[in-house]
């Protein structure tokens, strides 16, 4: 395991999600959404790539009017395979400073709204998720938190399936990566024979995980594994009985 280093993971039940006015409009026209990948998270704002599924008779138009973030591109719209938009987002800068609170917790792919809730997964210090965590409890508590210690090999660069790899080659080679570029989303599905979203959900998961190893494996990240125990109980002592619990 990595000393230090944990990955957590928040659920909130998508009923008491209404709780929060402003998220209204997402989980009134939103079926799904799931973070494909992280694409800029600093001080200046944070951009997601994600697959966004309406529910039906709802149109793009209708999730992000009201909402907590705007389109910044299209990357794939609903086909006959796949009824979920791949989309770029940028959020707006009051919800973005709620998940960036702490600036040393990377977003974990997977986080992802369905018919169950919202489920919000951090990597970071165990004094950086515990930040994050008071700043989420403030918001609105979590009906249920989880914690997990992070393996050597989660961090290991170049850490991508073959399929990963085959699908990285191609964008390249096509021009994926070049500015302006080459190809489109379409392009690369053609090539690999896959669907838009499934090819933008490998993209982003190879590139977190090659980027993300860096950056997760820097030193500031290290702490003794006293330090651990001691902190242990601060991150997951909310069970599920005690956020069922009104709040004051």
């Amino acid at each position: 395991m990595v000393s230090g280093l944990r990955d957590v993971t928040f659920f909130w039940r998508r009923d008491r999600l209404r709780l929060q006015p402003f998220l209204a409009t997402i989980l009134e026209n939103c079926a799904n959404a799931t973070v494909l990948g992280v694409l800029e998270q600093s001080s200046s704002g944070l951009v997601l790539s994600v697959r966004m599924e309406p529910h039906p008779g709802r149109t793009l138009d209708d999730i992000q009017r009201n909402s907590m973030f705007s389109v910044q591109e299209v990357l794939a719209e609903p086909s006959i395979s796949d009824d979920a938009f791949v989309l770029v987002i940028s959020m707006y800068e009051s919800f973005a400073e709620l998940l960036m609170r702490s600036m040393s917790c990377i977003i974990r792919p997977g986080t992802r709204l369905d018919s169950s809730g919202f489920t919000y997964i951090i990597r970071g210090s165990r004094s950086a998720v515990k930040a994050q965590k008071d700043q989420l409890v403030s918001f609105l508590r979590p009906d249920r938190i989880s914690a997990g210690g992070v393996q050597p090999e989660d961090l290991a660069p170049g850490l991508i399936s073959k399929r990963q790899e085959e699908i990285l080659r191609i964008a390249f080679n096509l021009g994926w990566y070049s500015a302006p570029r080459g190809c489109k989303l379409e392009d690369i599905a053609v090539r690999s024979n896959l669907s838009r979203s499934t090819v933008a959900e490998h993209l982003v998961h190879a590139e977190a995980n090659i980027i993300g190893s860096y950056i997760a494996a820097m030193p500031h990240w290290l702490q003794s594994e006293e330090e651990l125990l001691e902190e242990e109980d601060s991150i997951v002592s909310d069970s599920w009985t005690e956020h069922g619990r009104p709040q004051s």
